[in-house]
């Protein structure tokens, strides 16, 4: 029942088995060399079928959930703002272009021009178990398994057909999740078949529906009150010079009072909730295929032993996220004339489109498939061999409704350049918009200046490989035969993302209407051996080592674009066995990561992102003599607060990247006691793991580049020169937005945010992250109750974050990020990084009923930009319970399964610098308790 790590001492756990090889010959995850039992020098974590119906796994996202050792930010149902309806894993927190996702041991297909793979394409009933490889594999596979690869082997046992259906729904009664499946499978005289259909949905949950998240918090005086956006309704207003707009606020932002109709300062109150209308868990459906197949094709003494095989899979799945109705965040300027203008003079206005019912939508239909066609077998003189094409397509038609056109948005405020030239509104009078009020966007006026945008993203991946593998025959070592593999791998991936006709003209706002286009074809060849030294002698039960080599080279094609790099990587591994129950393994690898085609090409566009503002309050915060010199530059009162927390920056690609760089180091020990029957089947392991990336695609956060820059004196800090200013042309051909009055008004836009943060690509960051995991597998001895044999399980995984150190520049300040939150690199959010995590399991389980108990441990985190003005700059130790009976009614094939998920119906923490929800929804369960019932039919 438990999941179980390999710990390299023939554990009685599955493995990959070589398709159509001899039954004694396995192929583990990380090497291609066969060996006759279940070894491996690196750690593996193996989570079977039944692990995943026991920890309520519905989608591959509950799974990344719940692995101990991938902390940090990772795109999943919570991500309101920007997932695309995808879900992704990363291991050790070093971001999902660095993790492998492999399935049946070959390369899935990207699923964005980012290269990563959409986990929400793969249906959990087709898994038979998915494999973790804790260590880096860049010599066996290739880019992207810097942190570990997830091989993902799916089932190839089914005699008959099972059928199942499951329905789950939360405490509150939303949230309901439909899944339904159906798997038949065939084994016959010379082959077998299977085949799977699943179909998932899930339903809605708005932030407005749970307490925690109904209203962004805003802290004011030491108190919470609801707050928001500072881009509200009605529209915030700002002087654009001198006058009386200017004197009524000392500058800052002022509101025309719906109740008075005067002008008076906006305060926090004032700020307009963009969480009502807002997912807090987005709604997805999707329907997949599998079908594979295998057939021996020749059986003979001279030629030897061929099997054809073929895979062909297919997803599609429908996603939407929704988010507050578009506001002017370009912060327009409406000119004095402007007829519905109260105050007389020309100000900048940030206003919510509120009239709208609808909101922002952005809807997403993905359509993935992927085949494999090849042959494998085994030569007389005991050498195997497969050769394999695969090709797979991955298309994304996306919509998003209620963006706002620049040009007509500039006529209905009558700033367009006709109404400027003459000094009045020269828009038709039905289609001039009065931003200062409520309830003053017509429909007329909002299908006028509102637009559609329809991009279209579409991925493709080819691949051919060729691996032959084997021992030297009578060449042996004292501990046995010299294992080897070689092989071969040629891989084209393209990709581009195509904005529609409207952005492509300019016509659509924060919308770069370039296209990325891109791709990379590689030529790789890989060897690798095994040398058993000793085996079977005192104190060496076995001593192995394993020596691994690769050679890549890329061609890289994009516009104006064509380069080339290579890329060189080896790895050594030993195990050593001083008894047959304990074995000590280590290992040492290089590996590399070929930077992805959005890496390369993507076009700038303008981002929004939250942030930590040091000058907040700096008067009375406790801030350092340099941060209050700092902000007294920017003209900026003691008292200073944001109405808005989020900076606006610029990200895009660069096409001059190289290939990141890597290191990885563990060494572990694996004790598994005999002579104790109690004991029998009593797994310990533990691992030290130690990762170092060099010349890491990536930018830097806004908190770090803020930060920094502000504590540095007289803006010092290299990283200030990444800070625009609202000045810098953004992706419309015009600036960001007005500057903010004051002598230092360069870095600061009208409502005072940081604005103008570039955060393009760049080889520029350094990434060392060390730690331990731990790992407890038991199984009991049997027991008779209720007329039935029982055994009790469990199982406890544990990872410690002994560090997680990320420098964002060469030579500039390293950020220990173990033991916080902060802004996660890849996914530019507040993201967990706990010191301990832990995954504990276990049950009561029998021939026909088990009972079983998951329990899930997130460390308590603080702050990486804490502010001491800041209400909550921790977020409390989280602890989850989650409880599942089942049982089989053997004669009938009917199984029955019932659960709970957060049983103690949890509420995330609290924390003052979230990016939504008023939590680090990334990491914990916003959802909250949720019931469900499994039944099952086999035949």
């Amino acid at each position: 029942m438990a999941s179980t790590l390999i710990g390299g001492l023939g554990l009685a756990a599955p493995a990959v088995a070589q398709d159509g090889a001899a039954d004694d010959r396995i192929i583990v995850t990380g090497s291609r060399i066969g060996r006759s039992e279940l070894t491996s020098v690196s750690p593996i974590t193996v989570v079977g079928q039944d692990d995943l119906n026991v920890q309520a796994v519905r989608t591959l996202e509950d799974f990344a959930d719940q692995i101990t050792f991938a902390p940090g930010g990772e795109t999943n149902s919570r991500v309101n703002n920007g997932s695309g309806g995808q879900a992704t894993i990363s291991l050790r927190g070093l971001g999902p272009q660095r993790t492998l996702i492999l399935i049946n041991g070959r390369r899935a297909t990207p699923s964005n021009t980012g290269g990563y793979t959409d986990l929400n394409t793969i249906p959990v009933s087709l898994i038979g178990r998915v494999e973790v490889l804790r260590d880096g594999a860049s010599t066996i596979y290739g880019s992207d398994a810097i942190a570990g690869v997830v091989n993902i082997i799916t089932r190839d046992d089914v005699e008959g057909m099972e059928l199942f259906a499951q329905y789950d729904v939360t405490g509150e009664g939303d949230g309901q999740i439909y899944r339904y499946g159906a798997t038949f499978g065939r084994s016959f005289d010379g082959g077998r078949f299977t085949a799977n259909l699943e179909y998932f949905d899930r339903g809605t949950i708005r932030q407005g529906d749970r307490p925690f998240s109904a209203c962004p918090w805003a802290e004011v005086g030491g108190q919470l009150i609801c707050g928001g956006s500072g881009t509200a309704y009605p529209g915030q207003i700002f002087a654009s010079g001198p006058g009386v707009v200017a004197g009524i606020n000392g500058g800052g932002g002022v509101i025309l009072d719906p109740a008075t109709n005067t002008l008076r300062a906006f305060t926090p109150a004032d700020g307009y909730n963009f969480a009502a209308r807002s997912y807090m868990v987005t709604p997805m459906e999707v329907y997949s295929g599998f079908f594979d197949a295998e057939y021996d094709v020749l059986s003979s003494d001279r030629f030897g032993d061929v099997t054809a095989f073929g895979e062909f899979m297919f997803a599609q799945r429908s996603s939407q996220q929704q988010m507050a109705p578009v506001g002017t965040f370009w912060f327009p300027l409406v000119p004095a004339f402007h007829p519905n203008n109260p105050t007389g003079e020309d100000v900048f206005v940030a206003r919510r489109l509120a009239e709208l019912d609808s909101g922002r939508f952005f809807t997403q239909d993905a359509s993935s498939w992927r085949g494999v066609f090849g042959f494998e077998g085994t030569l007389p003189a005991g050498i195997f061999w497969d050769t394999s094409l695969s090709y797979g397509r991955y298309v994304d038609a996306r919509v998003i409704d209620g963006q706002a056109n620049p040009i007509r948005a500039a006529e209905v405020l009558c700033n367009d350049p006709a109404s400027l030239a003459a000094g009045s509104c020269q828009t038709p009078a039905n289609l001039i918009w009065d931003p200062f009020r409520t309830d003053t966007l017509t429909d007329t006026i909002a299908n006028y200046f509102l637009v559609r945008h329809s991009p279209v993203s579409r991925q493709s991946r080819l691949s051919f490989q060729a691996n032959l593998s084997g021992d030297l025959g009578g060449l042996q070592l004292p501990g046995g035969p010299i294992g080897w593999a070689v092989g071969y791998e040629r891989r084209r991936d393209t990709g581009e993302f195509i904005p529609d006709g409207a952005a492509q003209i300019g016509q659509i706002y924060f919308v770069s209407g370039n296209s990325t286009q891109g791709e990379t074809t590689s030529s790789e060849f890989y060897g690798e051996v095994r040398l058993p030294i000793l085996s079977g002698v005192e104190f060496a039960e076995l001593l192995a080592f394993e020596l691994s080599a690769r050679s890549s080279s890329y061609d890289v094609t994009g516009t104006n674009v064509n380069s080339s790099f290579d890329a060189n990587t080896y790895a050594i591994k030993g195990e050593w066995a001083p008894s047959d129950q304990v074995r000590v393994r280590a290992s040492f690898s290089t590996g590399f990561r070929a930077p992805s085609i959005g890496e390369l090409f993507a076009p700038q566009a303008q981002t929004a992102v939250q942030y930590t503002d040091p000058c907040t309050n700096y008067g009375t915060s406790g801030a350092n003599a340099t941060v209050v010199a700092n902000c007294q530059a920017d003209g900026l009162p003691p008292t200073f607060t944001l109405t808005s927390t989020q900076a606006s920056g610029v990200v895009g690609g660069n096409p001059n990247l190289q290939p990141e760089e890597s290191e990885g180091f563990t060494v572990g020990v694996v004790f598994t006691p005999s002579g104790t029957p109690i004991l029998e089947d009593f797994t310990f392991s533990a691992d030290y793991f130690s990762f170092e990336v060099t010349d890491a695609v990536g930018s830097a956060d806004v908190n770090t580049i803020v930060s920094s820059c502000y504590n540095s004196a007289n803006f010092s800090d290299p990283l200030c020169s990444l800070i625009a200013g609202p000045g810098y042309t953004g992706v419309t051909g015009s600036p960001l937005a007005a500057p903010y009055p004051g002598p230092g008004g360069a870095r600061r836009s009208a409502v005072g945010v940081v604005a103008g943060v570039l955060l393009t690509n760049a080889n520029l960051s350094t990434y060392e992250t060390s730690g331990v995991d731990f790992s407890i597998d038991y199984s009991g001895p049997t027991f008779d109750i209720f007329n039935s044999t029982a055994q009790f399980v469990a199982g406890v995984d544990v990872t410690y974050l002994e560090s997680f150190a990320y420098q964002v520049l060469p030579g500039g300040a390293t950020f220990e990020y173990a033991g916080t939150f902060a802004q996660d690199p890849f996914t530019t959010t507040p993201s967990s990084f706990p010191e301990i995590s832990a995954l504990l399991r276990m049950g009561v389980v029998s021939d026909n009923w088990q009972f079983n108990y998951v329990g899930r441990y997130i460390d308590e985190v603080v702050d990486f930009s804490s502010n001491p003005a800041n209400i909550s700059n921790t977020a409390e130790r989280v602890m989850y319970h989650d409880i599942q009976a089942a049982y089989d009614f053997v004669d009938s094939g009917v199984g029955l399964t019932f659960g709970v998920r957060n049983l103690a119906d949890e509420t995330p923490p609290y924390v003052s610098n979230n990016d939504d929800m008023n939590t680090i929804n990334q990491t914990y369960d916003t959802a909250g308790r949720y019931f469900y019932g499994r039944v099952t039919l086999r035949r």
